[in-house]
């Protein structure tokens, strides 16, 4: 009798989780509706390409782990790691940082790569940061930047680009302000002003 009662409460119980689970799921559809609707695909983007959206607060962190492969766009309002594959194009509120690999234009506040190698735009609403053992074939757009590692691109910045001895720019630089630390390598044209 005592049994037929616990298996009778873990059946009550499974169905309730599974009623939770099902409300959360038809809240997250909704969320990514809503979103999909504020931030409908620009023109240009990739059709074939399905839209990976995550509606969580700019405090959150979306980690994409190291065995982790995404193809496909994402849009997240939070930030943003990376140490998996993205193929696809980022779009992010927050701040993204990178030690894995992304093929696809990356929008977002702040951007950090420490090292490893993208084939990528990046437009950054605020700062860049590569490290020395970082590699960019790509155009960056930001506030400020620091290079320690290697671009091959041009670089936009509207305050402005500090290149330390370590690094190695292959590309146009525009900027208020430049510094260069002895030993890096500068090849391109540079146009300072407001």
């Amino acid at each position: 009798m005592m049994q037929n009662s616990r298996l009778k409460c873990k059946k009550v119980n499974e169905l309730q989780n599974n009623k939770e689970v099902k409300e959360k799921n038809i809240k997250a559809a909704d969320e990514i509706k809503d979103t999909e609707k504020r931030y409908p695909k620009e023109s240009g983007s990739l059709p074939e390409r399905e839209v990976l959206s995550a509606a969580i607060p700019t405090s959150e962190i979306g980690i994409i782990s190291k065995d982790t492969k995404i193809v496909g766009d994402i849009f997240t309002r939070g930030h943003l790691e990376i140490s998996g594959i993205i193929e696809g194009n980022i779009d992010a509120v927050g701040n993204v940082t990178v030690s894995g690999r992304v093929s696809g234009d990356i929008k977002c506040g702040n951007f950090l790569l420490n090292s490893g190698f993208l084939k990528t735009n990046i437009m950054a609403r605020e700062d860049v940061s590569l490290g020395e053992k970082s590699q960019i074939e790509g155009d960056i757009h930001c506030r400020s930047i620091t290079v320690a590692g290697t671009v091959t691109g041009n670089i936009y910045a509207q305050e402005t680009v500090s290149i330390a001895e370590t690094a190695a720019v292959r590309g146009s630089i525009a900027a208020k302000g430049l510094t260069v630390g002895m030993g890096a390598v500068l090849n391109g044209s540079i146009k300072m002003g407001k």
